[in-house]
């Protein structure tokens, strides 16, 4: 029985018990813990620590398994300098967490991992990668070291063959700590086939149950070192709650590097004792948050703008105030000023309940070709917006804030002509949102597509403008809704668009931008249309129709990576030399080839690693195609407990 779901996690605490020191109430926290998979639970102190300034919660539920069981398995091999350690599936979270560490102690690295993950390994400095899936790696440890082997070995790979293989490999008085959970060998074994090794099963479930206390000092070492910049947090996969399942079978395949993070969801809940803040406000998307906000339970909301409200902004105001029985501040300010900035939040703090939380909608817009713009036109784009944020980061930082919110714009992910200035501007809230969430404070941006009813894209000729572009206008309360789903979720960045896809890809053209690749993965734009090629394969019958595509992939392939020869069907794209850019040309290859019958997304040649699965793959597409059997392409590593971000 493996217990309660969950392990890692990193939230707030909301209670300490008596006898508790050295935590408090509202402080970030990370730890391990069986049942953690919740958004509320106890958890004895001693598997907790504080959370680093600098350290998302994000990144500090990546850490404590992974970094105590490292802790645990060199602690007892007494690692040290010049000591050739070999660390098994190496791209997992465990496998990434030995690498620092085994690095940061001097030791020489040799590791295993698939296919496509060892490309991330060499990028770390580990210069001896090998195949976590078949057991030539042996052999090949000799060959690198001379015939000595590792002394030291990080084990988590037991399927048949892979133990021997391991030991194989293993140097004369070698240590092996073995980590995996199922088909491990018992200490007799190991005894009987090596009695020179030192071996020891490292559970850390175990130790946790009878040295609770050695854990506490283990996980504060690691967020010292997280502190000290010696531990990094590792890779990770985020998904909301909403999508556990498919978090679930992300890491089931085994395809990611690092951890997988469920965030919990952390509702948007405006406290009715405290002051929500709200610039741009008396524009028509400040005042429909307004409303919204007000809707939610929020009791105090201050509203700013360079200019006093005109008639129907202050009906509207009246209209919140009476509906909602709400306090509606309309404060004068120009948050590109930071003095007007920390006039206005003395004045909150003097007049008002404590702040809680600012949504950020300054803006002015200044259009030019890039011809006509000058320094005077980007300070009228960046002031409000982007130095507006960076003096209300700066000035908050010591409230409480529920929510930081900041609205960038879809220009800074699709670039819109005459707009270099507020894509600018919008692009340095991005980045902002990433500091100051890397800071441990709360942040979330989102890059709205344009809205109805009002907003600096209500004109005629700009939504003739935006409607051409393939964009369609949100809705206010599907863009709030939309918004406070992200906050929840607790997204760091992003977008919400409405559009026609096609025509936005027709318009882009040669500068689509990433994001379409998301949303229109078979070559966007394109429909299925007449291909002699797919009229061939379609008259083909059906068990020869994957040797017909693979001989197909082999021409193109070999013509686009420009090879003497055409490689074989068992050939890997990433051995042959195929990048990310490769794989995408290859994929508006066979839409246009084929007609656009194949659905093809942008990953297909890393989840279809060789040439020959991926022709199985499209095959199958067709109406009358069998499925194909699945191609091996997970791991041979321990399973990688999912981390949540749970509130302890």
């Amino acid at each position: 029985d493996p217990g309660p779901i969950g392990g890692d996690f990193a939230g707030v605490v909301t209670q300490v018990g008596d006898g508790v020191t050295g935590l408090q109430v509202g402080q970030r926290v990370y730890g391990s813990m069986q049942g953690a998979f919740a958004s509320r639970f106890n958890v004895p102190d001693q598997f907790l620590a504080p959370i680093p300034d600098g350290v998302s919660a994000v990144e500090a539920a990546t850490i404590p398994a992974a970094a105590l069981t490292v802790r645990l398995s060199f602690d007892w091999a007494q690692l040290k300098p010049g000591d050739k350690v070999l660390i098994h599936a190496a791209s997992g979270g465990v496998g990434l967490a030995a690498v620092q560490m085994a690095q940061q102690c001097g030791a020489e690295v040799f590791a295993t991992a698939s296919t496509f993950k060892r490309a991330t390994l060499r990028r770390l400095g580990v210069k001896y990668v090998y195949d976590s899936r078949t057991t030539e790696f042996a052999d090949l440890i000799l060959a690198d070291t001379g015939g000595a082997g590792v002394d030291v070995v990080l084990n988590s790979l037991t399927g048949e063959g892979f133990i021997d293989a391991t030991l194989k490999a293993t140097a004369q008085n070698g240590r092996f700590a073995e980590i995996a959970k199922r088909d491990i060998w018992s200490t007799e074994q190991m005894a009987q086939a090596r009695p020179d090794i030192d071996y020891e099963i490292v559970a850390l479930d175990t130790v946790m149950f009878t040295e609770p206390e050695r854990i506490r000092a283990l996980l504060t070492e690691v967020s010292e070192g997280l502190t000290n910049n010696e531990w990094t947090p590792l890779p990770a996969e985020i998904y909301p709650l909403t999508e556990a399942r498919a978090a679930f079978r992300r890491m089931q395949q085994a395809r990611h590097i690092g951890k997988i993070v469920v965030q919990m969801p952390n509702p948007l809940q405006p406290r009715p004792d405290r002051t929500y803040l709200i610039t741009g406000g008396l524009g028509a998307i400040g005042l429909h948050t307004a409303a919204y906000l007000a809707q939610l339970g929020a009791c105090d909301i201050v509203l700013t703008s360079r200019r006093a409200p005109d008639a129907d902004a202050q009906q509207a105001i009246d209209d919140i105030s009476e509906r909602y029985k709400c306090r509606i501040h309309v404060f004068s300010a120009d948050v590109g000023a930071e003095a007007d900035v920390t006039n206005l939040l003395d004045r909150i703090r003097a007049e008002l309940p404590p702040l809680a939380g600012v949504a950020h909608f300054a803006g002015v817009l200044d259009d030019a070709l890039l011809s006509q713009q000058s320094p005077e036109r980007f300070r009228t784009a960046l002031a409000p917006k982007a130095f507006g944020a960076c003096h209300l980061d700066r000035w908050t930082k010591d409230d409480d804030l529920d929510f930081f919110i900041v609205s960038s714009s879809v220009s800074s992910l699709f670039g819109s002509p005459g707009q270099a200035n507020y894509a600018t501007a919008n692009a340095l809230l991005d980045g902002l949102v990433a500091h100051r969430r890397a800071q441990g404070l709360p942040a979330t941006g989102v890059n709205f597509g344009p809205w109805a009813q009002g907003g600096m894209a209500s004109s005629e000729a700009a939504v003739a403008n935006i409607t051409a572009q393939g964009l369609i206008p949100l809705e206010p309360s599907a863009a709030l809704a939309a918004l406070a789903e992200v906050v929840a979720n607790g997204t760091g960045q992003a977008a919400v668009i409405k559009a026609n896809w096609q025509r936005a890809a027709k318009v882009l053209g040669s500068s689509r931008p990433p994001i379409l690749d998301l949303v229109l993965p078979s070559a966007a734009g394109e429909v299925v249309g007449d291909s002699e090629l797919l009229r061939q394969l379609q008259e083909i019958p059906v068990p020869q129709r994957a040797g017909f595509v693979t001989e197909f992939l082999q021409r193109e392939v070999q013509n686009f990576l420009r090879l003497a020869s055409p490689p074989a069907a068992t050939s890997r794209f990433l051995d042959l030399g195929t990048d990310s850019l490769m794989a995408i040309e290859l994929r508006n290859r066979l839409h246009s080839q084929f007609g656009g019958a194949f659905t093809i997304n942008a990953t297909a040649v890393f989840d279809y690693p060789t040439i020959g699965g991926l022709a199985e793959y499209l095959v199958a597409q067709l109406p009358d195609a069998e499925p194909p059997a699945a191609e091996p392409s997970a791991d041979a590593e321990a399973p990688v407990d999912a981390a949540p971000q749970a509130t302890a």
